[in-house]
């Protein structure tokens, strides 16, 4: 990478020339303002679209009805000589270092974050390729979240191919039904720069240090809506991307795979036969599984309708606000209200948060309790495996005055997540000790995967996906200290199985004061090194409550 020439933080932005339903209109704004985009340069091919009322106000968005005073002349008759234009001229009067053409029915999507993948480009490069992806269909789904690529054109991909998709895998792009090759992404300022559909030219030749971007992806919706695609495929055939060529040399021919297919179908069976053949494609099943092989499976939730509900407030309902993507980690943020609390959560990658995103708490029951117990009181709570700190936040914002409170959690990730809910809500008296508990003292392995709330210091069990090394403490110092003081005393751990590793040296010790209150997650103690009637009863517990997922046990007095 270039160092000097490679901008840390570049800002981006996007030009469409556009003619979809106001419902589309408003996912393709919503989508890329909230990952980040700073312009978003929209024509609208239909003079009179109502959409354009809707989005011309909004920050980033520069909008354009293309009326025959936009057009000056003559309006060209081919829609891609339009959408040339228009790309053009955007790319002229663009004020972004990177600009992006692409169609109504695409998504840009990025799991780093759109701004960090283009700072890590180099300095030299003028532009680089988004490759396509298109979206599986999956029953009862209201919105994609899994995404097909297309396979290599290998023997391995070929063998692959027909496992997955059949015979028909010859008549699709490599499994893929519209365009192959994606969208160009294009560095601003460059002499001689423009656009065509797919690719970036310069003085009228295409660029040939386009790199192909392996985070960078181009989520195109041609056929996610049944509906829409059984309607234009009048369309398609008359403007020809679904024509049959004719040739002297060889007859009926189509240089399109797809088209040539589709214009059989239609022949023999009409639309019902052309949908039969989507549906094959690109409904989900056990056969596509093995796409994986060759990593042409991906994984991209939306959230589409927070999305929408963020930019455009009256279309939809979602429980989270100012939902956007964090440019410096590429996750997924949004606010929520928590029981009268301020919580900003990222739904992607960790259960509790994804569940507060979808507005569900899925320890409801546990969380009535513990705010019965200790609403109102003097608390000494202390947190072990904080996560996004939704105890922490409810014990301190709920409980008496010369209450205290101490949040472990080990997981950098986390740890930021749970001290900006804090300071949210201003409860800066939680002590937030970064660090697992555990049988000693020392440097431990800490054991990552996909879902962040269950990472662990225990490897067996887990699909790891990452590995730390995290300092531990050991539980009994915080409880040599008096504790007469606090009216409760309050454990909540939940460790995903290394509970009795973090109790036992405080169950066990003699110059302690023990707490009043463990809550523990029963889920994993099948795995336990000793069960809990054997931990718990010799310190004097006894069951107090029993939820689903957790169980409260109370120290007899």
């Amino acid at each position: 990478m270039n160092e000097e020439t490679a901008n840390p933080s570049p800002r981006w932005g996007i030009v469409a020339t556009i003619k979809e339903d106001e419902a589309q209109t408003e996912v393709f704004i919503a989508h890329h303002l909230a990952i980040g985009a700073s312009e978003i340069h929209v024509y609208f091919d239909d003079p009179e679209d109502p959409s354009y009322a809707k989005v011309k106000d909004l920050p980033g968005v520069r909008a354009t009805l293309c009326d025959d005073a936009h057009w000056k002349s003559e309006r060209p008759d081919a829609h891609q000589f339009r959408q040339i234009a228009n790309a053009n001229a955007a790319y002229q009067a663009s004020e972004v270092d990177w600009l992006a053409h692409v169609d109504g029915d695409e998504l840009i999507l990025c799991d780093a974050g759109v701004t960090a993948a283009l700072s890590e480009i180099d300095g030299d490069a003028e532009c680089i390729r988004m490759p396509s992806i298109e979206p599986f269909r999956m029953e009862g789904e209201t919105e994609p979240r899994v995404f097909r690529s297309a396979l290599p054109p290998d023997k391995k991909g070929q063998r692959i191919g027909a496992a997955a998709y059949g015979d028909e895998y010859r008549n699709t792009n490599g499994g893929l039904i519209g365009h192959l090759y994606g969208k160009a992404f294009a560095r601003t300022g460059m002499a001689g720069g423009g656009f065509h559909l797919h690719v970036m030219t310069r003085y009228g030749k295409r660029v040939r240090r386009a790199e192909t971007s392996n985070v960078l992806k181009l989520a195109h919706f041609v056929s996610w809506d049944e509906e829409k695609w059984r309607a234009s495929l009048a369309r398609r055939f008359a403007t020809g991307s679904y024509r049959v060529e004719h040739s002297r040399a060889t007859g009926e021919v189509s240089r399109k795979v797809v088209g040539r297919r589709l214009y059989e179908l239609m022949e023999e069976g009409g639309e019902d036969a052309c949908l039969g053949f989507l549906r094959h494609v690109q409904n989900f099943g056990p056969e596509k599984h093995k796409l994986r092989r060759a990593g042409a499976i991906h994984r991209h939730p939306l959230w589409l309708d927070a999305k929408v509900a963020t930019y455009f407030p009256g279309s939809k309902t979602s429980p989270t606000k100012s939902f956007r993507q964090n440019p410096e980690t590429g996750a997924f943020e949004a606010e929520v209200d928590f029981r009268g609390a301020r919580l900003i959560v990222s739904p992607t990658g960790n259960f509790t948060e994804e569940m507060l995103a979808k507005g569900v708490e899925i320890e409801r029951e546990e969380l009535d309790a513990f705010a019965e117990i200790v609403s109102g009181k003097r608390v000494h709570f202390v947190d072990i495996g904080a996560n996004a700190g939704i105890y922490s936040v409810l014990a301190a914002r709920s409980a008496a005055e010369g209450s205290a409170f101490i949040a472990y959690e080990p997981n950098p990730v986390m740890i930021a997540r749970l001290k900006r809910n804090l300071a949210l809500n201003g409860l800066d008296h939680v002590a937030v000790r970064e660090v697992a508990l555990g049988a000693e003292e020392g440097e431990v392995e800490f054991y990552t995967r996909g879902n962040l709330g269950q990472s662990s210091t225990i490897k067996e069990g887990l699909r790891v996906q990452s590995v730390l090394k995290v300092r531990q403490e050991t539980l009994p110092d915080v409880y040599r200290a008096d504790l007469s003081a606090f009216d409760v005393s309050y454990i909540k751990i939940d460790i995903e199985g290394s509970e009795p590793q973090a109790l036992g040296p405080l169950l066990n010790a003699d110059d302690v004061a023990l707490p009043t209150y463990i809550q523990y997650e029963h889920s994993h103690t099948r795995a336990w090194s000793i069960q809990p009637d054997a931990l718990f009863g010799e310190a004097g517990y006894e069951t107090h409550l029993r939820f689903k997922n957790n169980t409260i046990a109370k120290r007899a007095t």
